[in-house]
């Protein structure tokens, strides 16, 4: 079954496994409870701070347009961890560990042995 929705917390009952897309692309895919409990990927993160649970809080900037995707990174004109690699390529979805995958440059310095949460 595939189910679709911008309500993360309806998703955590439902859904086995999660993938977060932005402007049509995966950004992070995983395990519901490791992407909800452990995101790695901005948006991803920004999702769940929206939450009321989490306060509301209000992602930078607005939804890129399909017609002006920015080069590189689609969520790099909102990103708050943005260098400069996110404007010049596109990151590769890349597994960080256990079937979690995430579409981030800033994801480089996952440690995959200890589970580390030093992601974005």
């Amino acid at each position: 079954m595939i189910f679709i929705t911008h309500d993360i917390a309806a998703a955590k009952y439902i859904a086995d496994r999660i993938a977060v897309m932005y402007c049509g692309e995966v950004v992070e895919t995983g395990r519901a409870d490791d992407v909800l409990n452990n995101p790695q990927h901005p948006y991803t993160k920004g999702l769940i701070a929206s939450m009321p649970s989490r306060g509301f809080k209000v992602m930078k900037g607005f939804m890129t347009s399909f017609q002006e995707l920015p080069k590189g990174c689609r969520f790099s004109d909102r990103c708050e961890q943005l260098n400069e690699n996110c404007t010049k390529a596109e990151p590769k979805l890349t597994e960080l560990n256990d079937g979690h995958a995430v579409k981030c440059f800033n994801c480089n310095n996952f440690d995959r042995e200890e589970g580390a949460k030093l992601c974005c």
